[in-house]
């Protein structure tokens, strides 16, 4: 930074001078994500920043909500749509020597970030700033990879769990089954989608249950998916019934913190390939009522954090289906599409 003086100033060598200098008013604008779906990344990196500069004395931050209305003011001027002249609408910004703006890009396991610093005076852009770097923290890194699960191995991933279960084999991130339910999940090796002799079987009972239940297969590896739209499947049953697919999602400050984001689906008795976007989960009312504190959680606040996925589950539920229901759903051909 360079200060100049209206005239020479002459100090003996070893003074003491103080300076002062204005602070430069600054006006921080949304971060726009343009790459991935966690939305909120930018909201989060731009309150963290705003915090940083705040914090540093160097700058008066002018607030956010106030900036959004008078840019949007500005172009109903632009556009000639209202009787306030461009230049009336940017006096209100003259508290503001600098805007700051940027976009943020989720390249998997770590974010581009271009940041742009303006003068609101002449518009002219006075510094760039380009980085690729973490937003999380080393520990919270997940699996952003896809999903090409077409279950023709002999053995799978270890974060799948197949074999016999009933009764309360549970864990938080790995399936819940009350007294009286029978689950038993096996590679089938007979029958496949699209003519292949390869898929998951899921056999279920429900006639037993005493309670809600129900028999999912689990993938408990943990994972980031926010570069994908959704997942799919080839799915069919022995007879007609209800399917469920279950995202546990947890607090990134808190795992113990859980929401249960879950969708429904029709299973029909031929292979019938089953895509949904992750818009359309939504949070389990029974999970934030009971079953998240039964298995010594709490529930979250219900954000879709897809950078946070614990598990995933395909299977069905004894509460979306008839009383004492039984039978078998075969699942195939699992993937995550952008």
């Amino acid at each position: 930074m360079i200060v100049v003086f209206d005239k020479p100033q002459a100090y003996p060598i070893g003074s003491s001078v103080k300076l002062k200098i204005p602070k430069k008013t600054i006006a921080i604008v949304d971060f726009e994500v343009i790459r991935g779906n966690v939305q909120e990344a930018g909201r989060v990196t731009l309150e963290g920043l705003t915090s940083a500069l705040i914090e540093s004395g160097h700058f008066t931050v002018v607030e956010r909500t106030k900036l959004k209305t008078i840019i949007a003011e500005l172009e109903l001027s632009l556009s000639g749509l209202t009787k306030e002249t461009p230049e009336k609408v940017m006096g209100k910004l003259i508290m503001a020597d600098l805007i700051l703006t940027g976009t943020l890009a989720d390249m998997g396991d770590k974010w581009d970030i271009n940041l742009r610093l303006v003068n609101v005076r002449t518009g002219q852009a006075m510094a760039a700033i380009a980085m690729r770097t973490a937003l999380f923290k080393p520990t919270e890194l997940r699996d952003a990879g896809p999903l090409n699960e077409d279950f023709k191995e002999d053995t799978l991933d270890a974060s799948w769990r197949l074999g016999f279960r009933e009764k309360n084999l549970f864990d938080a991130y790995g399936g819940g089954w009350d007294v009286g339910t029978f689950c038993n999940f096996i590679l089938d090796t007979t029958q496949g989608a699209e003519d292949t002799m390869h898929s998951l079987k899921i056999d279920y009972d429900f006639i037993k249950a005493q309670d809600w239940t129900g028999c999912g297969a689990f993938s408990r590896k943990k994972r980031g998916l926010t570069l994908y739209n959704g997942i799919e499947f080839y799915a069919k049953a022995t007879k007609p019934i209800t399917g469920i697919v279950t995202l546990l999602i947890s607090h990134p400050d808190d795992l113990k913190m859980v929401d249960s984001w879950i969708i429904n689906y029709r299973i029909g008795t031929d292979w019938k390939k089953v895509r949904i976007p992750f818009s359309s989960f939504s949070t389990s009312l029974g999970w934030k009522k009971f079953r998240a504190f039964k298995y010594g959680l709490k529930p979250g606040d219900e954000i879709l954090r897809l950078n946070r996925i614990e598990s995933l589950s395909i299977g069905v539920e004894s509460s979306n289906n008839p009383p004492g229901s039984k039978g078998s759903i075969w699942v195939d051909k699992v993937r995550f599409y952008k």
